[in-house]
């Protein structure tokens, strides 16, 4: 049953399982935290179980974030159990990954200690995802399992049968975009019914402070962005990924051929780094583009911003992606997009008017849409000023206000059952 909160409201006991909480991979703007306590924040009962490296390895301990309780332990050695168990060497022969049974430990005994739990959340299915199905299979607990993008036809059998395991028995699946949806449908089996697209919250942190004013920004920005790459163009487009082949980029270097070609005074900032970036810059040479591309490598996430808001454009030509983070981070700033019906939120930004959509793996269509609009500055800015409300739909507070609803769906269908 749901207890009350203070207010009389009906509330939920929710135990949410996080490697990132406090931990954040470079570049990564989303915030597990943030969204912990915005829970909270509107009557929620939230019980992290976080892992913390700054603990010693082998460490547990139970505190408090704020209105957060907090299990925090450091997988690679746990206490109860022998580490580099049999178990653990099995497990990691089978799926790659190390000491799951020691962190099975730690969430078996979880929600034995939080019995009272109405719902537990896991943010990433494997491997965190198929131990957290386990724990509640075993303890009679829904659980929701987060779906933030990977490649399924580059996993290992037995990770991708793991996988599916978990998402076939999730009381909900909770992808971040809509192709993730229908492969999650079409190549996991998950019943539509239980799949909700619900976007990936991004942290307070990358949004403008209250008050800011934006065309000063972008005035400034474009002047930082021309200085930093060393271009001079009238117009400046940028890409922001990892050098390898599912982000396209070749196809956008053979677009700013075409665009050249037509005289078009447009040149490219390539910000990133992978196995292609020596490729990348041979293809610009080939392509006599080395004066109208800049390759500036991997840019700190702290100055990622001023990059974005400094182009007229990004472009995210890839073969295949989710939500890129990118692209709702030059929302905010006012920036749209140019990007491939390969990448998963392709159909929020055409359906508000933040960007435009080409087909992928062809720089004659990309060039023809880069091109277009950026003869139409009017259009340009308004579809800015659209840029910035979208990306206002990934602030935490809207992301908590959507999976609340599923919350409360999936608990409701799961004592419908029972």
């Amino acid at each position: 049953m749901l207890h009350s909160d203070a207010s009389g409201e009906r509330g939920m006991r929710l135990g949410f399982f996080s490697t990132e909480y406090f931990r954040k991979r470079p570049g990564m703007a989303e915030s597990d935290r943030e969204l912990c306590h915005e829970l909270a924040r509107i009557g929620y009962d939230v019980r992290a179980v976080v892992e913390d490296r700054r603990l010693p390895p082998g460490e547990v301990t139970v505190d408090h974030d704020g209105a957060v309780r907090l299990w925090r332990y450091h997988a690679p050695r746990f206490h109860l159990l022998r580490p580099r168990t049999y178990a653990d060497k099995l497990l990691k022969a089978m799926f790659g990954a190390p000491r799951l049974a020691s962190v099975l430990a730690v969430y078996g005994h979880f929600v034995r200690e939080n019995h009272d739990l109405d719902l537990l959340q896991v943010e990433a299915p494997f491997p965190e995802g198929a131990l957290v199905g386990m724990v509640a299979r075993r303890a009679g607990k829904p659980f929701i399992v987060s779906a933030r993008g990977w490649e399924s036809r580059t996993l290992p059998w037995l990770r991708s049968r793991a996988i599916r395991w978990t998402l076939q028995r999730a009381a909900g699946v909770r992808p971040n975009a809509l192709n993730m949806e229908r492969m999650l449908i079409e190549e996991f089996g998950v019943d539509q019914g239980r799949v909700r697209v619900i976007r990936t919250n991004l942290s307070r942190e990358v949004y403008l402070p209250a008050g800011s004013d934006l065309s000063a920004v972008r005035a400034a920005s474009r002047v930082a962005a021309r200085e930093r790459a060393g271009l001079r163009h009238r117009f400046l487009v940028a890409a922001v990924a990892r050098f390898v082949p599912s982000k396209g980029l070749e196809h956008l270097l053979a677009a700013l051929r075409i665009l050249r070609d037509r005289n078009v005074p447009v040149g490219l900032v390539l910000c990133g780094d992978g196995i292609l970036r020596e490729r990348l810059r041979d293809q610009a040479a080939e392509l006599r583009l080395t004066d109208d591309v800049a390759i500036i490598g991997s840019v700190p996430h702290a100055d990622i911003r001023a990059l974005l808001a400094g182009v007229d454009l990004l472009v995210v030509p890839a073969l295949l992606d989710w939500t890129p983070r990118t692209a709702v981070e030059a929302a905010v700033v006012g920036t749209p997009c140019v990007l491939t019906s390969a990448v998963g939120c392709a159909e929020w930004v055409l359906q508000a008017g933040a960007g435009r959509v080409v087909p992928p793996a062809e720089p004659k269509a990309l060039a023809d849409t880069i091109q277009d609009w950026l003869e139409q500055p009017e259009g340009l800015a308004m579809a800015g000023r659209k840029a910035v409300a979208w990306a206002e739909t990934f602030a935490v507070e809207r992301v908590a206000e959507e999976l609340s609803r599923f919350h409360r769906d999936v608990v409701g269908a799961d004592h419908c059952r029972h």
